[in-house]
Order: structure tokens, then sequence, then C-alpha cells
């Protein structure tokens, strides 16, 4: 069964649990926010001026004035700070933030990310995107594989105008978790019930399996068992001759 959007949003979420500093977007990976260790060493960052970002409150609870990038109620961490949007962009350009968690409309087999417009549509323009993929150390996007009509959002070539070049090393979807390297997508994990023909008919770019294979049995297990069934067999034989 394909994750849903919480559950690509925790998947994500495991992936940087070691990291300090991690800027999200909109979308899906605002929800990032929803599965963060408010203990571990994760500090969130959100480009309208907030380092240290926490869940989404319960509207009884929510502070009117804490809000995420969405303008969606927010709360703070012990710890947070708040700034204005020119400090902001200043850690995304300043290469401060260790990991940035974005949704895309098209990523392609080459890392390039198209994130921002579709030819025909009215938009609000690129926003701080462009800023954050040049300035974090490591970009990794969460979204849906597909587009409501169905078509891939994983492909060989961006065809929607690009955010920036080479610098998607991950995508978490709704079917698994992929890896970009060598001009490819590398499979590393499957979404529970999701199975190979349903991701690889879903993906327009080159993809290739590169999940773990299986640890072969311990040898000297099997042989241990096979030596009591042995003796098993041996004793059941002259019991019978007796």
């Amino acid at each position: 069964m394909p994750w849903s959007s919480s559950e690509i949003a925790a998947r994500v979420t495991a992936a940087v649990a070691t990291e300090k500093l991690v800027s999200i977007g909109i979308g899906i990976p605002a929800q990032v926010a929803d599965h963060i260790d408010l203990r571990g060493p994760v500090m969130l960052h959100m480009e309208n001026g907030i380092l240290g970002l926490g869940p989404r409150p319960h509207s009884q609870k929510a502070a009117p004035d804490i809000t995420n990038a969405e303008g969606s109620p927010a709360s703070a961490r012990a710890g947070a700070a708040f700034f204005d949007i020119n400090t902001a962009v200043t850690m995304m350009r300043g290469g401060h933030v260790d990991v940035a968690i974005l949704g895309a409309m098209e990523v392609d087999a080459q890392g390039d990310l198209a994130g921002w417009h579709v030819p025909g549509s009215v938009d609000s323009g690129m926003g701080g995107a462009m800023d954050l993929v040049v300035g974090a150390r490591r970009v990794l996007i969460c979204m849906s594989h597909a587009t409501r009509d169905g078509n891939s959002k994983l492909v060989g070539k961006c065809s929607l105008p690009l955010t920036a070049r080479g610098v998607v090393s991950m995508v978490f979807t709704g079917l698994g978790v992929l890896e970009i390297h060598d001009g490819s997508f590398h499979l590393v994990e499957l979404a529970p019930e999701v199975e190979w023909d349903e991701i690889s008919a879903a993906t327009a770019g080159p993809l290739i399996d590169d999940r773990p294979t299986p640890s072969p049995p311990d040898t000297q297990e099997s042989t241990r068992e096979s030596d009591q069934s042995d003796a098993q067999d041996r004793d059941m034989a002259y019991n019978d001759h007796d």
C-alpha cells in the first residue's frame, strides 16, 4: 500500500534524524514538523523566519502569532529563534543549511529539479527555492510519484522550467525511496505492499533496483540443525530396530 503524505513525511524525517539544521518547504515537507523529535539534534528552519519549528498545534492551542511558511498555525521548540526573511535567506545562501526538504513538479535522472512553474499557469514565483537548493549541502524531495493526470514526476529529463541543475540526491514518494546518481534513479526502499513492477511502470526515467539483498542463512546454524536432524533419524531407526 503506498505511503500517505504523512507517512512520506515521517520517512524523510527518519532520514535526517542525525542532522542539525534542516530547512523544509511547503506541502508534504511542512508535515516533517509533525514527526520531528523535539529532543533530538534537528532544528527545523523555514524561510519565513523560524529556526526551531515544532509540530502543528491543535487549533485550540495554536498561538496566533506563530505560523509556518504556508501561513498555517505552528509551534516552536525550546531554543527556537525568530528573525526576518532577509536573515532566513542569508542562512540559506550562506551554506548553513545541512539538508533542504522540498516538494517538486519534476525531478530527473541527473538530479535536476523543476519545482516552481507550469507554463500557462499562474503562480507566485520561485520564492526562496533557488537560494535554498544551491546553498544546502543536501537536497531531498518528497512528493507524489505522479501528477493527478497520472504522468510520472520522475523523468529522464525535466520538461518544466528548472529551479536548479544536479542538486537532488534523494526522492521520497508514496511508492518508495530513490537515490539519484550516475544518471539513474536507484530504488533503495519500497513502500509496504508496493511491487517492483508498480514503481517501475510509474517511473519515466531510468530506474535501477538497488535494494539490499537478503542475507544468506547462517551456514553454521544450518549445519547444526542438519546434524540434529540426522541424529534424531538415527535414534528413530535404532528404536525401530529394537
